[in-house]
């Protein structure tokens, strides 16, 4: 059965070896397949455990380090060829991932680290029932406090809860209640702007009132696939945002469209609402 997600991922890495030396494919990488850069980014990050960025450097120093080792090629032209504009930022960026510097490449028995070009398949793991629905929502506006986020995916697990912890700790959260008048279940964590390396996260509430001190945020109607996270957060909903992203988008009929994420949070957990439309 063909699937048409993996095929996109596996359509953009063959794109990204076309031009690996191209500075600005990593914001032309998505435009292959059928998703907006910022679901692109989250997308490849999630299932590769590994953002696009650090892929697409990986890959570089790989090749850089062939083109070192295979001829006369100076460290400085193989550094503009790669996409550093100094020798010091490219030594740099070389000795991060082999631990010798570019210049040690030509010697007898030098040992480097090489990143083999990535391929996205299925994988068939313990057969887990998913349960989810479809939800069409009119048109909505969240007001709220925005902070960067790394996309990283280990990074991004610990930082989006330490987010929230500092919100709570300086009454952010407490001044966001004041406009409900009621508890967290009126919370609401919103995802934006996913890009290489970083994304914009938001703790709000979902109100029409005047925004005050908050940045708002204008979510237009749309159709949502919605999940159920329970336990302990935020275990709970980031094993189930893996389970999203690697089990059922793959294996659905549906792909994701560029609106916002979020989480909608209740005493038992939460739910995860991702934008979706008939593949």
């Amino acid at each position: 059965m063909e699937n048409h997600l993996l095929q996109q991922l596996n359509d953009a890495v063959e794109y990204i070896e076309r031009n690996i030396t191209d500075n600005n494919m990593l914001a032309k990488a998505h435009t292959v397949t059928r998703y907006a850069s910022y679901h692109f980014a989250r997308i490849f990050g999630y299932l590769a455990d590994i953002p696009l960025a650090e892929y697409i450097r990986r890959r570089r120093m790989t090749l850089a380090a062939q083109t070192l080792q295979g001829g006369a090629a100076k460290v400085l032209d193989t550094a503009i060829q790669y996409g550093y504009d100094s020798t010091d930022s490219f030594s740099r960026a070389f000795y991060k991932q082999h631990g010798i510097l570019p210049s040690q490449a030509r010697k007898p028995g030098a040992v480097f680290v090489s990143y083999p070009k990535l391929s996205f398949q299925i994988s068939i793991k313990g057969a887990m029932e998913m349960n989810y629905r479809m939800e069409e929502k009119n048109a909505f506006r969240i007001i709220g406090a925005r902070y960067d986020a790394p996309a990283d995916l280990d990074e991004n697990f610990e930082a989006v809860p330490a987010i929230w912890a500092a919100a709570r700790a300086d009454g952010t959260i407490e001044r966001l209640l004041a406009y409900t008048g009621r508890k967290d279940s009126d919370l609401v964590g919103f995802t934006t702007n996913i890009g290489a390396e970083t994304f914009h996260y938001h703790i709000a509430v979902i109100t029409e009132q005047d925004a005050g001190e908050f940045a708002e945020l204008a979510v237009p109607a749309a159709t949502w696939a919605v999940f159920t996270a329970v336990g302990t957060m935020p275990t709970a909903s980031q094993d189930m945002w893996l389970r999203i992203l690697g089990e059922w988008l793959p294996s659905s009929a549906y792909d994701l469209t560029d609106l916002p994420e979020y989480e909608a949070y209740n005493d038992n957990g939460c739910e995860i609402f991702i934008p979706v439309k008939k593949k």
